[in-house]
């Protein structure tokens, strides 16, 4: 939808044209769908991180890459124009599952946010219509205290490596066979009807596909992952059993994209531009047409209310979302929404596209990166898009005509004010109604006095004040991928046992960027290798004051005062810590390490035992079971502890050599 620039249609009108268009969201809803159950289908959510659209091979990628969504779309209904809410996995994921924009749910980064318990879900909906429910997910990204796992009888988060003291959080993943293994066998076992959310990482950087996938894509790293991620779709296909496949609806689609040196982004993150926000998006199954290729922008945030209302189920108020049913009901022949002469039935394998609508018949799509913001204190930027143009906000604001500039390189702001005004305007009145959530905060009072106390902050480096002008991210572009690049050196350092090279790589990170809590975070863990006990403890302090509600922050504090001696001040983080998240086995570990490191060996035990009651094969957990076990003189409890820390994890050195030990 746009205003030509001498139409003589002014501001007013095309505000008046986009609030319309908004309308067709939650704001203008007069009412909830309350469809009548019938026999329930079966419903299969994949969602796949990083996943682009121009990755598969229906969507107009290139071949052989991903050939089970290829047959996955042509017997269903692919999507052309899919658009994702946020380049980051969480604060997407939660627009999937709760239909709603991030300014509504209000989780906008992947970490220091959860989903309000009081957000109805895909899941608390179709559980409470009756559904068995689970979900398997592969990053520790999705975590439970997320609040992403509210309606699930089964929510699958555990990931092997959290007791290992360097590794990032965005490290702790799943392969797509293995969570696949997972999903399947509980698929094959559900009682009917079920709905599983099944989530796949494997496109997601550093990329390090397996062998197999990796020889068959040389030089393709990105290509290889994707084609892992399409192996695990094939393997929950495969888990559906026959009888029931025309009873199940299948949705599938990608979390976000990624930029691989779009805009100078080489992954996503901080930019809004397409590379990172057009995603696939395939629906197959029960009563949804075979073989048609829909134009349209739809979003992420339809969703919910298109699976409700295909599973007959009432759909929670106050979305941002619509349903995309009508446009899934299968296709008669000459059915007038599709192309004449492309009948699948009498062409195998062809495509039928539903005739493109204008603008105004689908609802603008809106999305946000506050990234910059919480992490640099840069500019927050939003964006908003309708097919046909696309706005982004920011102290440089853009607009783009994607039906002629796909790689968004021309802005036309100036060209078409009418048209940047408008979608300006709309903008402005989304994001203002965002509702209260539990958010990060950053460059606090408390976090600036930390800062200078520790000598960061002075001079001309000073966190920024309300007013102030702040970066544009599109501008810190080169600056943040330094950063990054930076920061994986240091990490490398870290991993390799150089503590003190990653002491100073993670020092110098911290003066550039004293609002990044990162930083801090990792040079505190240097300092706590090499035993500088007091100032791992005022780093963290600092990476604490910068995101309080992070767990982990806490969890590593505790650990480094229990190695300083500093017991009852290391259980009072652990506390904290696990207040803010008292599901996370990390939390149990970290306060069974710190009681261990106190003396008191039944604190530790129960510990222990809390981690693995959630995490049944968290390696370091039965490793420590084993010795306790073994320091009271049970060595058939110790042996059978290691060895299942060696059948968790088969490279934990220090299991292999404690039952080797009791072996002799």
């Amino acid at each position: 939808m746009g205003f030509p620039a001498h139409s003589g249609i002014g501001r007013a009108a095309a505000t008046a044209g986009w609030m319309l268009m908004l309308c067709f969201g939650a704001s203008c809803r007069t009412s909830d769908t309350h469809a009548v159950r019938r026999e329930a289908p079966d419903v299969v959510l994949v969602t796949i991180d990083t996943l682009r659209a121009d990755r598969v091979g229906i969507d107009g990628g290139p071949p052989g890459v991903t050939p089970a969504l290829d047959a996955l779309g042509r017997a269903g209904t692919v999507f052309l124009d899919a658009t994702s809410h946020a380049p980051l996995t969480l604060p997407s994921h939660a627009s999937i599952l709760t239909g709603r924009y991030p300014v509504s749910h209000g989780v906008h980064d992947n970490g220091g946010f959860a989903l309000a318990d009081s957000t109805p879900t895909l899941a608390t909906a179709l559980h409470g219509a009756g559904y068995h429910t689970a979900a398997f997910v592969s990053s520790y990204v999705l975590r439970r205290a997320t609040g992403l796992a509210r309606g699930f009888d089964v929510y699958d988060d555990r990931f092997e490596g959290v007791g290992r003291a360097h590794l990032t959080t965005t490290m702790l993943e799943r392969k797509a066979a293995e969570t696949a293994r997972e999903a399947a066998a509980w698929m094959k076992a559900a009682a009917h009807p079920f709905f599983v959310w099944v989530h796949f990482y494997d496109p997601h950087a550093p990329y390090d596909a397996p062998p197999a996938f990796a020889a068959r894509f040389p030089g393709r790293p990105y290509d290889a992952e994707v084609a892992a991620a399409d192996f695990g779709v094939s393997m929950l296909l495969d888990a559906i059993a026959r009888d029931r496949r025309a009873a199940t609806l299948v949705v599938v689609t990608g979390d976000h994209g990624e930029s691989l040196g779009e805009h100078g982004e080489s992954e996503h993150g901080l930019l809004l531009y397409d590379a990172t926000l057009h995603v696939p998006l395939i629906v197959q199954g029960a009563g949804v047409a075979e073989g048609v290729r829909v134009r349209r922008q739809v979003r992420h945030v339809d969703l919910l209310p298109t699976v409700a209302e295909l599973a007959g189920v009432s759909v929670p108020a106050s979305l941002d979302g619509v349903s995309l049913a009508p446009l899934l009901r299968a296709v008669r022949r000459n059915d007038p929404g599709s192309d004449p002469g492309s009948d699948p039935g009498s062409h195998p394998g062809s495509m039928r596209e539903r005739r493109a609508e204008t603008a105004t018949e689908g609802p603008a799509s809106y999305a946000e990166s506050r990234f910059g913001e919480l992490h640099f204190g840069w500019s927050p930027i939003h964006s908003l898009r309708d097919g046909t143009w696309k706005y982004i906000d920011g102290p440089d604001p853009e607009l783009f005509r994607l039906t002629e500039d796909r790689a968004e390189r021309e802005n036309r702001r100036s060209a078409r004010p009418d048209t940047a005004s408008g979608m300006a305007t709309a903008l402005r009145d989304l994001t203002a109604r965002e509702q209260a959530a539990p958010r990060t905060e950053t460059a606090t009072t408390d976090a600036a006095d930390r800062l200078r106390a520790l000598g960061y902050v002075g001079g001309r480096v000073e966190l920024g004040r309300a007013g102030e002008p702040r970066g544009d991210p599109k501008r810190e572009i080169a600056r943040y991928e330094a950063y990054v690049t930076a920061f994986n050196d240091g990490l490398a350092a870290l991993e390799t046992g150089r503590a003190v090279d990653a002491e100073a790589a993670f020092r110098r990170l911290a003066r550039e960027y004293p609002r990044a809590f990162e930083p801090h975070q990792y040079l505190a863990r240097a300092l706590a290798a090499r035993r500088a006990t007091a100032a791992a403890v005022a780093e963290f302090d600092a990476a604490i004051s910068l995101s309080p509600r992070e767990p982990v922050l806490y969890f590593d504090a505790a650990r480094a005062l229990a190695d300083g001696g500093q017991f009852d001040r290391a259980f009072a983080r652990v506390a904290e810590g696990r207040r803010l998240d008292p599901s996370s086995f990390y939390g149990a570990l970290a306060e069974g390490l710190v009681a261990r490191a106190a003396g008191d060996a039944g604190r530790a035990e129960r510990a222990f035992r809390d981690a693995v009651q959630m995490n049944p094969t968290l390696a370091v957990a039965h490793l420590e079971l084993g010795r306790i076990a073994e320091d009271r003189g049970d060595r058939g409890e110790a042996r059978r502890e290691y060895q299942l820390a060696l059948d968790g994890d088969a490279t934990l050195a220090a299991a292999r050599r404690a039952l080797d030990h009791l072996s002799r």
